[in-house]
Order: C-alpha cells, then sequence, then structure tokens
C-alpha cells in the first residue's frame, strides 16, 4: 500500500509541474506576440516572392534582347543565340519552381494568421461572412464571391490570382527562348544566299578616288531570260572631293545558268576596276 502511495503521489507531482510549465509558456507568448511572429515569417516570404520574380522580369528581358541582336546581320552568332534560348528556358522553369515554392511558404503564414482571426470576438461575423477587421478571412470570402460572380465573364475581364499572372509571364518568356533557339539552329543551317539580297556594293574594291555603288533589282535579274538584258541604273560617282551625280545606263546581258556582273561604260569610269563574281 505504502508503494502504490509512493507512485501515485509522484505521478501527480510530475503531472502538476507540467501544467505549471504549461501555463508559464503560456503567460510567456501572448496572442499579440503570436501575430507578430506569424505577421513576420507571412511579411518575409512574401516579399521574397515578389523580389525574385522582378529579377526573373528584369534579367529575362536582357537576355531576350541579347536573343534578338545575334540574328542581326553584322553579327550572326546563331552559336551563341541558340545558348541564349534554351539557357531562358531553364531559367524559367527554375524560377517557376522557386515561385512554388515561396507561394507554400506564404500561406503558411498565412494559415497562422486566420487561425487567430477566428478567435477575435466581433459583431455581426460568422463562419461565411467574415468581419472586415478579420482582413485574411474576409480576402478569402470575398474573392469566392467574386470568382462565382464572374462565372460567365470573359477571361479579360476576369479576376486572377497572382500565381497564375506569374504562369503566364514564365510561360511566355519560355515560349520565347524556345522560339529564338530554334530559329537559330534554322538560320544557323539555312544561311541567305545572295540573290536574295535587294543590293550588290562594289565600293568595297574600288580606290578612295572614284567610288562607285551599283544597285541592282534583284527581282529582274531573277524574272530574266536567256538572252535578255536588264538595265541598272541610280549610279553615283564621288572623285576628289567633288560629288557628281549622273544616271547612265549599262546593259548587262544574262546567260543561261551564269550571273553577269553589270559593266560601267567608258564615260562614267574610264579605268574600270576588275571585279570577281562569285
Amino acid at each position: 500500500m505504502n508503494v502504490a502511495r509512493l507512485t501515485s503521489s509522484i505521478s501527480t507531482k510530475r503531472t502538476v509541474r507540467r501544467e505549471e510549465k504549461n501555463n508559464k509558456v503560456k503567460s510567456c507568448i501572448s496572442e499579440k506576440e503570436i501575430l507578430d511572429i506569424a505577421w513576420k515569417y507571412f511579411q518575409q516570404h512574401a516579399s521574397q516572392r515578389i523580389s525574385y520574380f522582378n529579377f526573373f522580369v528584369l534579367f529575362s528581358s536582357f537576355m531576350t534582347t541579347g536573343l534578338i541582336t545575334t540574328f542581326h546581320p553584322q553579327f550572326r552568332a546563331h552559336a551563341v543565340g541558340v545558348a541564349i534560348g534554351f539557357m531562358q528556358v531553364f531559367l524559367s522553369f527554375i524560377f517557376w519552381k522557386v515561385d512554388e515554392r515561396n507561394k507554400f511558404l506564404t500561406r503558411i503564414g498565412e494559415n497562422a494568421i486566420k487561425e487567430i482571426e477566428k478567435k477575435y470576438e466581433l459583431e455581426g461575423c460568422c463562419q461565411h461572412n467574415p468581419h472586415p477587421i478579420q482582413m485574411f478571412l474576409h480576402e478569402v470570402a470575398q474573392t469566392e464571391n467574386v470568382l462565382n460572380d464572374q462565372k460567365n465573364v470573359p477571361f479579360l475581364k476576369k479576376q486572377i490570382s497572382h500565381s497564375k499572372s506569374f504562369n503566364m509571364i514564365f510561360v511566355v518568356y519560355a515560349f520565347v527562348g524556345f522560339c529564338g533557339a530554334c530559329f537559330a539552329i534554322y538560320s544557323h543551317y539555312n544561311p541567305p544566299s545572295l540573290m536574295q539580297s535587294n543590293s550588290i556594293n562594289f565600293s568595297g574594291n574600288l580606290p578612295a578616288s572614284a567610288r562607285i555603288s551599283v544597285f541592282v533589282n534583284s527581282s529582274s535579274l531573277r524574272g530574266a531570260t536567256p538572252d535578255k538584258t536588264s538595265v541598272v541604273e541610280k549610279r553615283s560617282i564621288s572623285a576628289n572631293s567633288t560629288s557628281i551625280n549622273r544616271t547612265t545606263t549599262t546593259k548587262t546581258k544574262i546567260l543561261p545558268g551564269k550571273y553577269s556582273c553589270p559593266q560601267p561604260s567608258k564615260e562614267v569610269c574610264p579605268q574600270p576596276p576588275k571585279v570577281v563574281c562569285p
């Protein structure tokens, strides 16, 4: 009997001590402090989510500009364009996953604040109609009402969440990067030919004292038939810092299967240069 009394007294003392510890913990942390902890947690991850998204938009815009620049005729860096395009697709995927994680962490702080708001005893509030002071609970109820009212409204006039808006931007940048990489691969294996250009410049092979620019209408050359002549006009000559504008006519004969360069007349250029045609 004495042993049973001792064990029961020891167990009761332990339970009393546990209750005292719990009461001390409850008294040390007030409800306001719990709300501050939950709010700081929510604010940290919400601001982190926005800052990551802003960095993604800025960085992806620079990458898109560089991708477009690689297609310029002065550069034609198709290998760099392929690398930038696929890198943009990869970064869009990574930032999308980071945004999903930040969204999950933000919801944890949001749910903690909602549990604290449920303890508020306010007049005229219920589960389906929270008081406006209960901001997080009130926002959920109002969002559900708006979505129910906008079921038959066109998509452009509907309210969409931040997550859907962010996901749309991620998809757009990934699509731009993928299309740019594919076009860079196509341009690398299918370069533009000489006959597709609208002008042929012979000024690089001439001395500085006599610069001649011959403009050829490529459409007339492509449509010419054998033994048919095409007329080349618009010839500008500048010599010894004196500009002389003349309009002459030079006949060029198109042979079957060959392309012949227009030869300037003796009146225009006394010493025409030797031009090697491809």
